[in-house]
């Protein structure tokens, strides 16, 4: 839950939309609850996807949360909608 909380923090200060993917599911990065029912165990991929106009910013500040024995984590960045 620690993580997820964190996510939310991060995700809030944002101005771009965060969302996480496991096994085909999404959740929003500013939901706590979306994230959690997700299920990802330790060791699980994700996917992170940050579209808007700091998505490398707010991706670069969270995959310190991924990394290590958390989870494995692949980042994609998606452009600015214009």
């Amino acid at each position: 839950m620690r993580t997820a909380s964190a996510i939310s923090a991060i995700t809030r200060r944002s101005k771009s939309q965060v969302e996480i993917i496991s096994q085909h599911h999404r959740a929003k990065g500013i939901d706590v609850l979306d994230m959690l029912a997700l299920a990802a165990p330790k060791g699980a991929s994700v996917t992170l996807e940050a579209t808007g106009p700091d998505a490398s910013q707010v991706l670069d500040a969270l995959v310190p949360l991924f990394t290590g024995d958390e989870m494995v984590l692949s980042a994609a960045v998606k452009p600015v909608n214009e």
